[in-house]
Formats: C-alpha cells, structure tokens, sequence
C-alpha cells in the first residue's frame, strides 16, 4: 500500500514542461496565466514562494516579462499588490504558498477589500485526489478567504485563459476588489489553450439625460445641500468635478477616511472627515433629504431625523449567495427597526441614478410625505431609547453578579 507521504511526493513532482519552456505551439497552464497577466498590463508579482506552481508561476512571468519582487511576509505582499494597484488602475498580483502562506496573506487581502483595490491572491494547492490522510498545510483557502475575496477560482488546465480573464474583469468591476485563485501544483504544467485578448476594463453605465435633467432640478431646490465623498473619487478628474460641484451647490463635503485629500482641507467648503462627531450630526440633521449606502450612517441619519434614501449594491457573487440565505423584508437599519418601509430602499439592480432621481424627487416635491417620514423617523429614535445605553448595559451585568 502506497504511504501518504510516498504518495505525496509523487504527486508534487512538477511536468517537465512546467519547469522550462513548453513545446512549440502550445503553452503550459502557468504560461497562459503569466500571459493574460501580461497582457491586462501587470509588470510585478509580489510574494514569498514556497514551493509547487508558484514556483512554476514565477518562472513563467520572468519569461514573459514579469517580475516578481520577493517580500518579507506574503501581508506585505498582498498589501504591497494593492497598493500598486491603486497607484497604477492595473491588477496588482500577490502569491503565496499554500496553508499558513495563504493564511499570512489575510491581513492583506483584508487591507485590498477595504481600500477596494484590485488585485489577484494566487495561492498554492495541493492536487485533486489527495488522500485524507495528508494533512500538512492543508486548508481549504476559498473558505479561509470568503468574507474578503469578490470572487474565488480553482483553475484547470483546460480553462486557465478563460478563468484568469474571468478573475480580472471580476477584480476590476466596481465595486472593485481582491479575487482569489488556487493554483493546484498537477495544473502548473499541463498543456492549456492560449489566453484570449483581454477584455476592456469595465465602466459603469452612465446616467440618462433626463435622469441628470431631475437630479439637477431637485439639487437646485435643495435649501441645505451636504455632499458625503468616499472612495468612488479616486482620481483627480473625480476630486475636480466633486470641487466643482461643491462649490456650485455651496455645498459642505464632508469625506470618509479614505478619501480625505479629495477637497483640499483648506477650501472653505471642507467640512473634515466622517467621524461620527457632533459637528457632522449638526450638517447631516439639517439637510433636506440624505442618499445614504445601507450601514450605520443610515440610523445616525434616523436619530437626527433627516429623511433619507437608502441605496446599496454588492459584488454580484455575493448578492447571489445573499437571496438564496438571507430573507428579510428590508435591509435598511430605520426600517428594520420600524418594522415596515418608513423610508425608500433602492437595492442592487434597483439602484441606478434614474430610479435614485424619481425616488428623491417624489419626496422633495411632497411636504406631506415629508413629514410623514420624519414622525416615523421619531419614532424609530424612541425605540432606540435614550442616551446612555454602555451605562445602562454596566449596571444590568453588576446586578447579574454576585454579591461581594
């Protein structure tokens, strides 16, 4: 009977052709990886190899022109990929070895999801077929990446074009991010078909004119406008419109953390960054109507009593496995509080600007609706109770203890 680690040795063995160049009028699995990667504009690979096709990766990206820059721990690396990805708009790639090298890489692959950086987390594997009883640096990446990743991918020989080109145009869409793909080392060198020419990078679609004609008749009504700026104004075409429009709508803009730089701290209209602070309650509290993503800031925004829209959109994959496990009336934090739709909820393929123009423009032009909302608005501030919840929690735990 063959052992575990017999056996393993054996199937760790890389082809011949994955070491070296392949034949002619064909290309290995990593070859047409190295190619795609090429192709879409990558220069670098970080990473910290251990061994299998990472290895093989690396050979195949030196000769296609790709050079893989080695790092002190495979977070950097991953860390490092992101940042050239927002640096350059191109698909930063990070690599590593399988189990605790794949696991090292959380913290930035984390870091990725956050900043929504595009880039590609390639990762080692052991081959299909592996016996149970090899347990060394054995862990299941897709599950360990799940909550961080948009999308995870095993590539076959087959159809290693295909899924790499699949894997880019995934990081790219917006909201853009970290893709996973494992690379079992039997794949590395088996015979695949030439990658296919890269696909344009995806642009969202743009508004109609007339829903821009209704977004501008309502802004200009607007009394008390407030602008909120994320990480959508990455570049500097974006943080010039977005000064543009501030100062045409003499409107304050406060920023998240991130995107903070995009109206320069000195313009007067700069209101600072969003930080859960007095100052930002007293803006948002006075402003006429808030279109505000699905979170947090939408029960701020209840609290103070401003009537609000609630969009909010997710990566496609993960809309998908949301429908099928989650089933709730609403999504929306004053709504779920309420029990009933108090306020509007445009979600995923709902939320497009025409649909965000006709909901705020059927609030504004309506005082009663308005009104309507903020009683309800109240209401949801009374459920919450008052001031005081950490104190009030403190002492329901000290009479839960005994006494000294």
């Amino acid at each position: 009977m063959e052992t575990g680690s017999k056996w393993l040795a054996g199937k760790r063995q890389r082809p011949a052709s994955a070491s070296g160049a392949s034949s002619p009028g064909s290309m290995t699995a990593v070859e047409v990886i190295a190619r795609a990667l090429k192709d879409a504009g990558v220069r670098r690979m970080y990473g910290v190899p251990g061994g299998g096709s990472v290895l093989d990766l690396i050979e195949a990206g030196r000769r296609a022109g790709i050079r893989f820059v080695l790092t002190a721990a495979e977070g950097a690396a991953a860390m490092m990929a992101a940042t050239e990805a927002e640096l350059t708009g191109v698909p930063g790639v990070c690599l590593t070895t399988l189990g605790p090298g794949a696991a090292n890489a959380a913290n930035g692959v984390a870091h990725a999801a956050l900043d929504r950086a595009p880039i590609l987390i390639v990762t080692d594997r052991y081959p299909a077929g592996l016996p149970g009883t090899v347990t060394r640096q054995r862990l299941d990446h897709p599950r360990l990446y799940a909550g961080l990743v948009k999308g995870s991918f095993t590539v076959g020989a087959p159809g290693a074009g295909a899924i790499v080109g699949r894997a880019l145009r995934l990081a790219r869409l917006a909201p853009r991010g970290p893709v996973h793909l494992d690379l079992p080392s039997d794949v590395a060198g088996r015979v695949s078909p030439p990658p296919r020419p890269p696909a344009p990078a995806p642009r969202p679609p743009a508004p109609s004119a007339r829903a821009v004609q209704r977004a501008r008749a309502w802004l200009a009504r607007a009394r008390r406008p407030l602008i909120l700026a994320g990480l959508g104004l990455g570049t500097d075409a974006a943080a010039k419109a977005l000064v543009g429009l501030a100062e045409d709508l003499q409107a304050p803009v406060l920023t998240t953390y991130k995107a903070k730089g995009v109206i320069p701290d000195a313009h007067p209209l700069a209101a600072g960054p969003l930080a859960g602070g007095t100052f930002e309650d007293r803006l948002i509290g006075r402003a006429d109507l808030l279109l505000a993503v699905s979170g947090t800031v939408t029960l701020e925004a209840a609290i103070l009593g401003t009537p609000m829209i609630i969009s909010y959109r997710l990566g496609f994959l993960s809309w998908c496995v949301g429908r099928l496990l989650i089933h709730v009336r609403f999504i929306g934090l004053p709504n779920l509080v309420a029990g009933e739709g108090i306020v509007p909820e445009l979600i995923q393929f709902q939320a497009t600007p025409e649909r965000m123009a006709a909901a705020a423009s059927e609030i504004l032009d309506s005082p009663e609706r308005l009104a309507r909302m903020r009683i309800a608005l109240g209401e949801v501030r009374r459920r919450l109770g008052t001031p005081g919840a950490t104190e009030r929690a403190a002492r329901e735990v000290l009479a839960l203890l005994p006494a000294a």
